[in-house]
């Protein structure tokens, strides 16, 4: 997904100049000179979609199904170790599904 800092050779993002410079001596042997006012173009729904559900599918397909959500209205969603947040569109309705047998912990 992107960063603030993009890699101008593999195209990925970083959140900082020392990620990104890491990254270039780790990978591509080499650090640029990082400008602080790198504009990134922001990624489109579809490709944050995709790149989001493939972060925990078994888990983000159960929760659509038991709150009754077809995977083309989720706009946004957010999987954590005990339950998913899903925003679904076009208003930006925010519906939680808990995963069973982890409430309260």
């Amino acid at each position: 997904m992107g960063g603030r800092f993009v890699c101008e050779v593999c195209g990925k993002g970083y959140g900082s100049r020392r990620s990104l410079k890491r990254h270039m001596g780790k990978a591509h042997a080499e650090a640029p000179e990082v400008e602080a006012s790198a504009q990134v173009e922001a990624p489109s729904v579809a490709e944050v979609a995709e790149n989001v559900i493939a972060f925990s599918p078994k888990m983000l397909e159960r929760a659509l199904g038991d709150l009754g959500i077809e995977r083309d209205a989720v706009m946004a969603h957010k999987v954590y170790p005990d339950r998913v947040v899903v925003i679904e569109g076009p208003t930006g309705y925010k519906r939680v599904w808990q995963r069973p047998g982890r409430r309260g912990q």
